[in-house]
């Protein structure tokens, strides 16, 4: 699943950029790019992308999850973050902020 790449809901404009092992092709982490649309200051800016948050920063290094030590996004690496985000208020509050990629507005879902 991929965010939008437009306005639409309220949010700002999003993409994300997989970082992918070349022999076996898991998923390493996920580099997920925004532009604040309320502090882009005019059309001369080359590059308005910031990065957003990347995967492994947030919900953690999946070595430490997986129980072969890899060092892929797993499903037994998102079943943890699943749980984490159960069991930690705090950090489902930054997911949630995240999920509207850092808009001052009032997402709608």
């Amino acid at each position: 699943m991929a965010p939008s790449f437009t306005a639409y809901g309220n949010l700002n404009p999003a993409f994300r950029l997989y970082k992918i092992d070349p022999e076996t092709y898991d998923i390493l982490d996920i580099h997920t790019y925004y532009v604040n649309l309320m502090t882009v200051p005019n059309d001369d800016q080359i590059n308005p992308w910031e990065l957003l948050y990347k995967t492994t920063d947030i919900y953690g290094d999946p070595r430490k999850v997986n129980l072969d030590g890899s060092p892929f996004l797993s499903p037994q690496y998102w079943h943890q973050v699943t749980e984490q985000l159960l069991n930690d208020s705090h950090l489902f509050s930054q997911f949630w902020d995240l999920r509207s990629r850092n808009s001052p507005l009032t997402p709608i879902w």
